[in-house]
């Protein structure tokens, strides 16, 4: 479906919470989902999330915390103090999914509900390199790679379970894994 690097940005608007506990391993939101977020994006691409379940909130955080993430923004309760982020977004910013109220964050709101808005810009290989802490040898780069492969096939395992599921992200894994394995 997508060539690797292609992406520019992708929104997320509330996903699935699924909040029981034996039921954690079917949310989109988990580090196998970024990993597979840093090959469709192109270096610099964008990942916006909104949610009104307040635990994605630390769960994105956790999630995208990794070396080739940047956090371009986050608030707990976007349309009460984060409201200053709509208004200090740089012109031509892929911030519009903030100002973009969906029906359901409509339905939310209306229950009393805060949303939360997190925003992850995807860095370069070159970024990643040059930071000071990344100074690795040959052995070190060999290590993630090999890691990175096992963090590849883990989620192909996992999308299989998610080829049900109405939503357009897990679509998009679904599709991926169909490249991949035609490939």
């Amino acid at each position: 479906l997508f060539a690797p690097a292609e992406l520019e940005a992708v929104y997320i608007n509330h996903p699935d919470p699924w909040p029981k506990e034996r039921h954690h391993k079917h949310r989109l939101l988990q580090p196998a989902f970024a990993e597979t977020l840093t090959r469709y994006l192109k270096p610099g691409g964008e990942v916006w999330i909104k949610s009104d379940f307040s635990p994605y909130g630390a769960l994105t955080r956790e999630v995208f915390s990794g070396d080739n993430w940047e956090e371009l923004a986050y608030t707990a309760d976007l349309h009460g103090e984060g409201q200053q982020l709509l208004n200090e977004a740089p012109s031509g910013a892929r911030f519009w999914c903030a100002d973009s109220e969906t029906n359901y964050e409509r339905k939310s709101r209306r229950k009393g509900e805060t949303i939360m808005l997190a925003g992850y810009r995807l860095a370069s290989h070159d970024e990643i390199i040059h930071r000071p802490e990344h100074a690795l040898g040959a052995d070190s780069i060999h290590k993630q790679k090999e890691e990175a492969q096992r963090r590849e096939h883990r989620e192909l395992a996992s999308v299989h379970q998610h080829r049900k599921s109405p939503s357009l992200i897990v679509e998009l894994r679904a599709a991926v894994m169909d490249n991949q394995e035609n490939a």
